[in-house]
């Protein structure tokens, strides 16, 4: 399994653990907050996949369509591998912090400066 793929059964796995599974849309505001959140407090790229605009927010695609068979029901994983190399422990806060919120909470959360400008009214669809 890819790193972004094992990164996003482990915010589901978290969520799941949390008693507050989420959708695949959830999913995808959570790894854009995780994302930004890590980097910033360690200077590290989580993960190398680029998300890109769609209408409600960043998404990235690969992850997205392989939990689309969810559509919009919550994702329930009671195991998952381990992540390796990363700071676990400052991981678990941030999807613990964000994982109790609603999935629209989240999106307006991700709609920021930067999706505005790259997805300027559907223009910038897929950018």
């Amino acid at each position: 399994m890819n790193k972004i793929l094992k990164i996003a059964n482990y915010v589901l796995y978290r969520s799941t653990q949390n008693k507050n599974p989420i959708t695949n849309l959830a999913l995808q505001k959570i790894l854009y907050l995780l994302y930004e959140e890590y980097y910033n407090e360690t200077h590290i790229k989580l993960f190398t996949d680029n998300f890109v605009a769609w209408k409600l927010g960043p998404v990235i695609p690969d992850v997205y369509y392989h939990f689309y068979d969810n559509l919009g029901e919550k994702i329930i994983v009671n195991e998952t591998e381990p992540l390796e190399n990363v700071d676990i422990d400052l991981i678990d806060y941030i999807i613990d912090k964000y994982c109790v919120m609603t999935t629209w909470d989240l999106i307006e959360i991700t709609k920021d400066k930067v999706w505005e400008k790259i997805y300027e009214n559907g223009k910038g669809k897929d950018n």
